[in-house]
């Protein structure tokens, strides 16, 4: 499917809930970071994360890689289209997460990526995303995604900066959601791309966020209706039980989840993978309202 590169208005869409590497082109700067509240309290009174104030949609059709801006009243504005060395196209980038210590945004592709080089690989863009339209965007393969002892990750899904910790997450799964784990990536230097499975073992789920109030949210995309599951950072295994995010019957291979900007409630922003449509929500339960011209998207960032 062709992409039309224009800024698109959804109309009436509901709301609803839903290292220290220093890479060439890269700056670490100190920022503050909150508090970490107690992993077990699931309190919406918690101290929240200070988020980013401009969400970022990461999406795949056609055989490229564009990135959108994304507002909470559901408008699409083209940036860029993300390329690999030599200006090629990278049909397959499967999460993108801002660093904010770090000033890069990071990306990891897949087994599904077409051109081998571009396979199973950590990928940075130095400095800041994009506000306003620019066209090409570089991204710079960093290293091949491993386990230790050597072994390529196939089946990265999405990878998400944790604020709270520091740490940066690495969600594993396949289209049929036989093997989903939880683990963490390197991204510093010798180790840079270096997997680490967690202990536990998560539902068949297809993107995850941290949410304002510190929790490992994972979104369950794969099912009628789409489910929200909180994650230990400890194990990657669920801590509670799922909880419906919509209510009509949709499903879709892979989708993205963010907070809503600046954080400015605990409500979660969603974007699904192939089938057209979006939700973002003000709370669980609250109806999906679909758009068929919604991008792609496999993934979200926010800066």
């Amino acid at each position: 499917m062709s992409i039309q590169r224009n800024t698109i208005t959804f109309g009436a869409i509901g709301l609803l809930t839903i290292g220290a590497l220093i890479l060439e082109g890269c700056q670490k700067e100190s920022l503050p970071i909150n508090d970490v509240g107690s992993e077990g309290s699931s309190s919406i009174g918690e101290t929240r994360m200070v988020g980013g104030t401009t969400m970022f949609a990461l999406t795949a059709q056609g055989g490229v890689s564009d990135l959108y801006s994304v507002t909470t009243a559901g408008v699409y504005t083209y940036l860029a289209t993300i390329k690999g060395p030599g200006s090629t196209d990278v049909d397959h980038f499967k999460g993108i997460t801002w660093d904010p210590v770090n000033n890069c945004t990071w990306l990891v592709t897949n087994n599904t990526a077409t051109v081998s080089a571009h396979k199973n690989m950590l990928w940075q863009i130095p400095g800041p995303l994009p506000l306003i339209p620019v066209g090409i965007l570089n991204a710079t393969p960093v290293a091949a995604l491993t386990i230790t002892g050597g072994a390529a990750v196939l089946d990265a899904m999405d990878v998400e900066y944790d604020a709270a910790t520091g740490t940066i997450f690495l969600l594993r799964n396949t289209p049929a959601g036989t093997f989903p784990k939880l683990a963490t990536l390197s991204v510093i230097g010798g180790t840079a791309g270096r997997v680490t499975n967690l202990s536990g073992t998560p539902p068949n789920v297809q993107g995850f966020t941290i949410s304002c109030n510190k929790k490992l949210i994972a979104l369950k995309t794969v099912t009628v209706p789409p489910q929200l599951i909180e994650l230990s950072r400890i194990t990657g295994a669920p801590t509670g039980l799922s909880v419906a995010f919509s209510t009509p019957a949709f499903t879709a291979p892979d989708g993205g989840i963010e907070p809503m900007p600046a954080c400015l409630s605990n409500d979660l922003f969603a974007a699904n993978a192939f089938v057209g449509t979006l939700g973002f929500a003000s709370g669980l339960g609250t109806p999906y309202l679909t758009n068929p011209t919604i991008r792609n998207t496999l993934d979200m960032t926010t800066m």
